[in-house]
């Protein structure tokens, strides 16, 4: 059989690369070659002018009125820091509850005392309660009433509260 192709590269695998590669540089080379697009001589002038009150940037004197999205309902706080740390400048917690692994995440800075609302959030109480408090996880058992309260103590471990 007589195929043009194979005379030229040899075989059909190798012409198929070279086909391949004539085609990537035939496109390749004329998008590269491409000069940008130059601004013009008002463009420029607009771009390095400085603003009235000597900024580069004009702002608006009063700032945009954003419209404050309605129907966003109440929203559903299960974790409250009680207080701060001894000497420390501010206290804050995250929390996040994980459905599927049944699993209560909560991260703290500067915190003392903390409560966790469990009706709240539903954990399954039929599968381990998994609960990390700064990456220690531990697992929650359930309890006769429903906020949990949280205190750091001398040796820097969570220990729950009775009310």
């Amino acid at each position: 059989m007589n195929r043009p192709w194979e005379k030229i590269a040899g075989s059909w695998r190798f012409g198929r690369r070279v086909l391949y590669l004539a085609v990537v540089v035939a496109i390749g080379i004329p998008s590269a070659c491409q000069k940008p697009e130059s601004k013009t001589t008002q463009d420029r002038a607009a771009d390095s002018r400085p603003a009235a009150n000597g900024n580069q940037l004009d702002r608006p004197a009063v700032p945009a009125a954003l419209p404050i999205p309605t129907g966003l309902g109440e929203p559903v706080r299960w974790l409250e820091v009680l207080q701060a740390r001894p000497g420390s400048s501010g206290a804050w917690a995250t929390g996040n509850f994980l459905a599927k692994r049944n699993k209560i995440e909560i991260h703290t800075n500067g915190v003392a005392r903390f409560t966790l609302d469990i009706s709240k959030m539903r954990p399954n109480w039929q599968r381990k309660v998994i609960i990390g408090i700064d990456g220690i996880n531990s697992e929650l058992r359930k309890r006769d009433f429903e906020i949990y309260e949280f205190v750091l103590d001398a040796h820097g471990r969570w220990q729950i509260t009775e009310p």
